[in-house]
């Protein structure tokens, strides 16, 4: 009964240090892919050929599937021959070189990058959309009345957006819970236990260590969060 959930919230070490990597996490996924698509996206709301093309090279990782991700980006950070380290050697700053995965203090930015990577294409999409459904004479009123280019964006673009950010939002909160495959796919929770996120301890729990009611109870967790 309820000793599966007082043991995640104060017996299991684990699960609190999963349950914090997991806060993190979606602190920075509300804050840094929404933020960097927005500002994607009103640089490029426009229609000229080089501002589509722009967009289809932003968004094209959206569509990647994040076990494919996570392994393509597995490669990059390989220590050995991985283009990252190469990348690094190359221009004379190899003191940076080292194993991006394998550190304890690196392996979880470094897989958020990779999240970073893939999850700004979808937010920028929803804010162009939200910048296109702005009715045009709002923005010649204020150039008219003389606004500068950071008022037309306080004054207009950004109440404009009023419900498109509680999308944004909301989804980015959703994901940054759910994360289970690039931590899978790139760590495995390691090195040690901590990358783990309450997605991958609940899949350890129940498929690894055979305790199928203690990774129920995470998964309600993360359904209640």
């Amino acid at each position: 009964g309820l000793s599966n959930y007082i043991r995640i919230l104060f017996q299991d070490e684990v699960s609190q240090l999963a349950l914090r990597n997991n806060l993190v996490w979606t602190a920075g996924a509300v804050l840094i892919p929404t933020g960097i698509g927005l500002l994607l996206a009103v640089g490029l709301n426009s229609t000229s050929v080089v501002s589509r093309t722009m967009r289809t090279l932003y968004y094209a990782p959206a569509v990647l599937p994040l076990i494919s991700v996570g392994l393509i980006w597995g490669w990059l950070y390989n220590p050995h021959f991985g283009a990252i380290n190469v990348f690094l050697k190359s221009v004379g700053l190899g003191q940076f070189a080292g194993g991006w995965l394998s550190s304890y203090e690196m392996a979880l930015p470094a897989t958020f990058i990779t999240y970073v990577w893939s999850h700004v294409g979808f937010p920028m999409m929803l804010y162009l959309a939200g910048l296109q459904a702005i009715p045009r004479e709002q923005y010649e009123a204020a150039r008219i009345d003389g606004a500068t280019r950071w008022e037309t964006f306080r004054y207009i673009a950004l109440p404009g957006l009023k419900e498109t950010h509680v999308i944004v939002l909301s989804l980015a909160v959703i994901n940054g819970f759910r994360v289970f495959d690039l931590i899978y796919t790139m760590t495995y929770g390691g090195p040690g236990r901590s990358t783990h996120v309450l997605g991958t301890w609940m899949y350890f729990q129940t498929f690894q260590y055979y305790e199928a009611g203690y990774g129920a109870a995470i998964s309600w967790v993360i359904a209640a969060i």
